[in-house]
């Protein structure tokens, strides 16, 4: 008896090793029961027949659109361009079964529930195939709303950085449409919720890219600025570079110049050396006050305005020095050592090389309605021969007056030149016959001027 029940419990364990064997062979060809491939059982199958099952159904197959829970249009998968990847899914998926635990797999493919066990099939589309097909689907999208990426705005009021979030629209794009019906099909699926073809805004509120650039942009509203001159630093307040930072509908920074040239235009009104009124120790009067004129520095505009705007962009804290036109900045004394120094109280004129006096002489200047106007000038011609033309206002008529030596040293019409026409010159020879406003030299002494002076020398007008 016991040797009965040995036989029988050694057959038993034979024909299960002979089972196991034959499934671990049989499943190395042929899909495990249970399996399913976009909808379709390919249980016991092997590759062809799964290939020729698959290609069956995708012959058949076609998806239903629907939106709002009505259908809208149906896709015939393979006129519009579909087809299944079926090589080598299919090889792959059954070369990674399982076979040496079949039974176990078996059993756990026949518990679970049918979703468990769904696969995906890959699929294509051709392309112009498909965009031709959805041209004449019956889509109309007259009506519908673009979705909208995300975008940093600069609030105009507050001057905030503000992340405005994505908007989902409701178009349909042949691309986005085409996604969708694939990613069904190879689901073995057969309808398709226009909702989920809904073309997504590519640029959310949490991408590195919408959070890079507030970063950017509040770095360059945070940045301290200020401009050094003639070594001593000009803080720009935050809130004026604020006002220049605006945002274009790329969502690029954008720095207003024209606000810049402003700032600097108005800067320049009260900083800079050409608008200012500057002590001068004069040869003959002590220190007087020279009204300003047309000599001086100044910040050029025509480059300052985008060094700063280049600045501001970088969002560097940043000490930088402008680029400053006209003359004097940064020189001793101001005007140099080098200059011509007109005396209207004393009436004299003084030229002066390198700190050392060259020439003094008499001169007669405007009178009382054609006053010689005193302030910082400098020579910026030199004519010889010359003619002087303008309006007299004495005698209310045009004139052509010839020199042989002619200096401008304003836009108005003041120069140095020689007057032959005068006999006497210095003293108050200016009250009776002063001149329109220029500095009459006489003939012998300007020559001396004119060959001492440049263009570009100081001319500095005072009345003590």
């Amino acid at each position: 008896m016991k040797k009965v029940a040995t036989w029988v419990i050694g057959s038993l364990i034979g024909l299960i090793l002979i089972g196991y064997g034959v499934g671990v062979y049989y499943y190395q060809t042929h899909f495990l029961p249970a399996t399913v491939v976009a909808g379709v059982n390919l249980s016991g199958k092997t590759e062809a027949e799964a290939e020729e099952a698959l290609t069956s159904q995708e012959n058949a197959a076609s998806v239903s659109l629907q939106e709002n829970g009505q259908e809208v249009a149906t896709v015939d998968l393979a006129e519009a361009g579909f087809s299944p990847v079926i090589e080598p899914q299919l090889g792959e998926l059954l070369d990674q079964q399982a076979i040496f635990t079949w039974p176990v797999t078996l059993v756990e493919n026949v518990l679970a529930s049918s979703e468990d066990n769904k696969l995906t099939l890959d699929w294509q589309v051709d392309e112009a195939t498909f965009q031709e097909y959805f041209a004449a689907l019956p889509l109309d999208q007259t009506d519908r709303t673009a979705s909208t990426n995300a975008q940093v705005v600069l609030n105009d009021e507050t001057k905030a950085v503000e992340v405005v979030a994505e908007k989902q629209g409701n178009t349909v794009s042949a691309a986005s449409l085409a996604d969708a019906i694939a990613a069904k099909a190879g689901a073995g699926e057969t309808t398709v919720d226009l909702a989920e073809a809904y073309e997504k805004p590519s640029v959310t509120s949490d991408s590195e890219e919408i959070q890079t650039a507030k970063a950017d942009i509040e770095k360059i509203l945070n940045a301290q600025i200020s401009m050094k001159v003639e070594d001593e630093e000009y803080a720009i307040p935050s809130e004026t570079i604020a006002s220049w930072i605006s945002m274009d509908d790329a969502g690029e920074v954008q720095v207003d110049k024209d606000a810049i040239d402003a700032y600097l235009l108005d800067w320049n009104v009260n900083n800079a050396a050409l608008n200012k009124k500057h002590e001068f120790q004069s040869t003959a009067s002590g220190t007087v006050t020279v009204d300003p004129g047309i000599y001086g520095w100044y910040i050029n505009r025509e480059f300052a305005t985008d060094e700063l705007a280049e600045i501001v962009l970088t969002g560097q804290n940043t000490v930088y020095e402008p680029t400053i036109g006209g003359e004097g900045y940064n020189t001793d004394s101001y005007f140099g050592n080098s200059y011509i120094e007109v005396d209207l109280t004393e009436q004299k004129m003084f030229v002066y090389v390198d700190g050392v006096q060259q020439i003094a002489t008499d001169i007669v200047s405007g009178n009382i309605g054609t006053s010689t106007v005193p302030g910082a000038y400098a020579v910026w011609d030199k004519q010889t021969p010359s003619v002087l033309k303008g309006y007299n206002p004495r005698t209310e008529k045009n004139y052509e007056q010839p020199v042989e030596y002619w200096m401008p040293f304003d836009y108005t019409g003041q120069g140095v030149h020689d007057a032959n026409w005068q006999s006497t010159f210095g003293g108050d020879v200016y009250l009776q016959r002063g001149s329109l406003g220029c500095i009459n030299t006489p003939p012998a002494m300007m020559a001396q001027v004119f060959e001492t002076a440049y263009v570009g020398m100081p001319v500095i007008v005072f009345q003590a």
